[in-house]
């Protein structure tokens, strides 16, 4: 589908539509670790 150089086929979509959220998920966890890390120093 797309004939581009990264193309996913028809069966494929539900795969990638998971893989785009865990990543998404992964992003807002690696996030909310470094900003949650500070605040626990502050009362310190």
């Amino acid at each position: 589908m797309g004939g581009k150089k990264y193309e996913i086929s028809p069966e494929d979509h539900i795969f990638a539509a998971i893989q785009i959220f865990l990543d998404i998920v992964y992003i807002f966890w690696m996030l909310l670790s470094l900003f949650g890390s500070n605040k626990e120093n502050v009362f310190m």
